[in-house]
């Protein structure tokens, strides 16, 4: 709900893509889409982010529907699988206190793991749940 208000709703963040021309980085993400058996229609893309040496910056890319953000977030775990894109990951364009809430929430589920190896913990709707 929060993210619809921030007019984020449709947005994706593509992690890890590399860094080369506007083209390449165009025909890299419909090869991305591809690999995920999706064919959304891109609005607009654009890196976020300070440049740095060492990875490349996150890629901001707005989709004409909503539907088409989902179908592809639920997609993305076959990302690890794959041989050109296993060290990409897709994530919802997230504002500043939800990245906060997340970060935490994970080195918690983290933390939990750590202290008990056998159960099956997971984040669903923002809530640490038992599996």
């Amino acid at each position: 709900r929060r993210v619809r208000e921030s007019g984020r709703e449709k947005n994706l963040v593509v992690f890890g893509l590399p860094e080369t021309t506007d083209r390449k980085v165009e025909t890299t993400l419909d090869e991305l889409f591809e690999e995920l058996q999706e064919k959304p229609k891109v609005t607009t893309m654009k890196r976020i982010g300070e440049k740095t040496e060492n990875r490349p910056r996150p890629l901001l890319v707005s989709l004409e529907k909503r539907a088409t953000l989902l179908g592809l977030l639920k997609k993305a775990r076959n990302l690890k699988e794959s041989k050109q894109f296993s060290t990409v990951y897709l994530s919802p364009d997230l504002t500043p206190s939800q990245l906060r809430e997340q970060k935490s929430l994970r080195s918690t589920l983290k933390r939990i793991r750590l202290e008990d190896p056998d159960g099956c913990y997971f984040i669903r709707n923002n809530i640490i749940q038992v599996g």
